[in-house]
């Protein structure tokens, strides 16, 4: 009987392994389940409500884009002194060409909501990258407001002088 039980004993220790290495193995393969589940619906919310892909993010214009020069403008920037700070610059309009008479029949609107924009600013506001970005930004918004529903595709700075 000694043996009987040296035989229940061996089995048993043979078998306590087993589960413990097979959870491991569960807890992997369900982990990568999970990730590749994940992955797939990452690709399908890509696909789906970014347009489907490269080829199909390219945007068609009713007319190939030109650029419109603006007059150069020169603007005092606000401060808390008696001398302030300008901005003198030049902007350079691209649109598409269906668009240009619309924004030639605003460019007064719009030069006067430019420098309106522009003396709410100060020197730090637009000084480097970020400030010509935010400014760029500011130029677009008005553009777009004055010339809807057409739009404008981006200002480029022919001039860009703060002193």
């Amino acid at each position: 009987m000694a043996d009987d039980k040296s035989e229940d004993q061996e089995p048993e220790s043979e078998e306590a392994p087993e589960p413990a290495g097979g959870g491991k193995k569960k807890l992997i393969i369900l982990i990568a389940a999970l990730l590749l589940l994940a992955a797939g619906g990452g690709g399908a919310y890509f696909f789906i409500f970014s347009g489907g892909g490269a080829a199909t993010a390219t945007v068609e214009l009713p007319a190939p884009p030109i650029y419109h020069d603006f007059q150069s403008l020169t603007v005092d920037l606000k401060t808390d002194r008696c001398r302030s700070p300008y901005l003198k610059f030049q902007p350079t309009i691209q649109l598409s060409a269906t668009h240009l008479p619309r924004l030639k029949e605003a460019e007064v609107k719009i030069i006067d909501n430019i420098n309106t924009y522009l003396r709410s600013q100060t020197r730090s506001d637009l000084v480097g990258k970020e400030g010509a970005d935010k400014l760029r930004a500011g130029i677009i918004g008005i553009i777009n407001r004055e010339i809807a529903p057409a739009k404008a595709l981006t200002v480029l700075f022919k001039e860009f002088i703060i002193q």
